[in-house]
Parts: structure tokens; sequence; C-alpha cells
């Protein structure tokens, strides 16, 4: 009796190994598929409407385009679309901020169960190098909890790094020379 306690133990303890080892595999391709799909995007877009007016609008492609209008902010007063090329720099420093966990959340839409204050819209948008693209939106109140942290993390990146070039081009377009 004690040996078949002692063998179902070890089986025990091999079984737990055995699905660690495997676990940890398969959350390394897992890993490695999205590390592909990230490289592989191409561009993308970040929008976010307050109270049904576009408070924001980032577009960036891989080849250095950029479109961008609005500051994000809930009084937001610029709704003039400023088109242009920048570093690469700038495509590659926001995608760098994609994660494994956007990745789960696109082709889906989120409505905060309580939203408090003015409605808010963020849409993500990421096109891939193979033509196909996919987004996620998250609708939420300006008081209430706004999407997930990965989520707005990107959205403030995506602004941040977008920030020199927009506002070099406002300044620039005010002068009517274009930069």
């Amino acid at each position: 009796m004690g040996l078949l306690l002692l063998s179902l133990s070890a089986l025990a303890i091999v079984a737990l190994i055995a699905s660690r080892v495997y676990a940890t595999r398969l959350r390394s391709r897992e890993f490695a598929a999205c590390a592909r799909k990230i490289a592989d995007v191409s561009g993308f877009s970040v929008t976010l409407e307050v109270n049904g007016k576009n408070a924001l609008f980032i577009l960036l492609a891989a080849d250095g385009s950029i479109n961008r209008m609005g500051t994000g902010t809930l009084d937001n007063a610029e709704q003039e679309l400023f088109i242009g090329i920048t570093d690469n720099a700038v495509f590659e420093t926001v995608r760098s901020l994609l994660t494994a966990e956007m990745w789960q959340y696109l082709g889906r839409t989120f409505q905060s169960p309580n939203p408090r204050g003015a409605p808010c819209k963020l849409t993500i948008l990421v096109q891939c190098k193979d033509g196909t693209s996919n987004g996620c939106a998250f609708c939420y109140g300006a008081d209430s909890q706004g999407p997930p942290k990965f989520v707005a993390d990107f959205a403030i990146g995506a602004v941040r790094e977008t920030d020199v070039w927009y506002e070099d081009f406002k300044r620039a377009a005010g002068r009517g020379k274009n930069p």
C-alpha cells in the first residue's frame, strides 16, 4: 500500500512538472506569435470622441505618414486636421506600446456599465502589412473608469509621441509655411 501511495505521489509530481513545462512552452509560442503580429503592424489610428465630437485623431503609418487632430482633452477646441510626414521613429515608438493583452481586445467593443460624466468613445484600429485590419472600442464616461491601463497607455503614448510634430506643424501653419 505504501509503495502504491509513493508511486501515485511520484506520478502526480511528474504530471505537475510536465504541465508547467507545457504551459511555459505554450506561453512562449503565444508570445512569439503576438510579437510577430505586432511586428507586422504597418499602421494604426487612435480616435477619441467626447460628447459625440472628435477630441483626438491620430493616424500613423510605418512609412512616416502622420495625421493628427485635437488634443484629446474634454475641452478640445482644435478641429483642424494636419497631415504630413514624420520620423519613422515616432511610429516605431508607438508600435512598441502595443501589447499581447491589446491583441486580445481587437474585434470587440466594450461598454462601461455605469458611465458618469461626458460620454467618451476611444477607438483603436490596427492595420497589418498583409492589408488586414482590426480594432477595438471603449465607451465610458469621463468621470468613470475608462479603458484598461494598457489601452490608455497606448493612446497616451500616441499623443505624447506625436505632440512635437503636431505643435511644430500648428506653428508653421500659423505662419503660412508648410513644415
